[in-house]
């Protein structure tokens, strides 16, 4: 009699044990989800952020590129309105960035003289922001945009915009 009642025993001990496995598995198993969850937004957020400060430092160079590129060009035969390129780094084949310059010119007076350029070329004239010896200012759109082959899920877009005198 003694020994079926110790039989009993030791199979409820077995029983409490199995159900007390699945539940560590379970927290376990929970536990790592959540870690690769928050290893995949962590990376995604790195990969942002990455990108956005590549495109706000090819902003910055883009608007210094368009000032040496206006004080190259002969604005008595027109002005400079626009340049687009690209961004490969190191010669890739894509393009990682897209980059979109558009200026516009502040101060001028329109006509065809010295350092003028045409009404017809982006010209905002306003006599009251320039002095007769200025040589007009230049308001600097640059707009960055990913490239979508690079695959990331949402399109990276940085605008700057500035004024510089020329």
């Amino acid at each position: 009699m003694t020994h079926s009642i110790k039989h009993l025993h030791v199979n409820q001990r077995s029983g409490f044990a199995m159900i007390m496995a699945i539940f560590v598995i379970v927290v376990v198993g929970t536990l790592m989800a959540l870690m690769i969850s928050l290893s995949t937004t962590s990376l995604k957020r790195t990969t942002n952020l990455y990108l956005n400060e590549q495109a706000a430092l090819l902003a910055r160079s883009a608007v210094e590129y368009t000032l040496l590129a206006i004080s190259g060009t002969d604005r008595t035969a027109g002005c400079l309105t626009r340049i687009d390129t690209v961004y490969n780094p190191n010669g890739a084949a894509t393009p990682m960035f897209n980059i979109a310059v558009t200026i516009r010119y502040i101060g001028l007076s329109g006509g065809n003289a010295a350092n003028e350029c045409t009404l017809a070329e982006n010209v905002i004239p306003n006599a009251r922001v320039s002095a007769p010896e200025s040589k007009g200012s230049a308001l600097i759109d640059v707009v960055i945009t990913s490239d979508p082959s690079l695959n990331i899920g949402e399109t990276i877009r940085y605008h700057r915009r500035t004024l510089q005198k020329l």
